[in-house]
């Protein structure tokens, strides 16, 4: 007969697995590009600042990103000279 109960020492093991998964897919969301709201209602959060609460550091650093892409795309090349040199 199959025990359908998982052992207790794993229990904590379990719990760690699920909330590193969904840490996983909710940095996946951020980096893709998916709005805080929907990524919100992705997890079933009942408000937007609970989500940004907890996940606040992976929403710093996609915006860094974003900074940065913004920064590249508006330096038209000027500065390829001395990152060459």
């Amino acid at each position: 007969m199959l025990c359908r109960e998982k052992p207790r020492i794993y229990g904590h093991f379990y719990k760690c697995v699920f909330i590193l998964f969904r840490h996983l897919f909710t940095s996946l969301l951020v980096n893709a590009g998916v709005d805080i709201v929907s990524v919100s209602g992705a997890l079933g959060h009942s408000t937007v600042s609970t989500t940004s609460n907890i996940y606040c550091h992976v929403i710093q650093e996609a915006q860094a990103k974003v900074s940065e892409a913004v920064c590249n795309a508006l330096d038209f090349g000027r500065n390829k000279e001395a990152r060459v040199s």
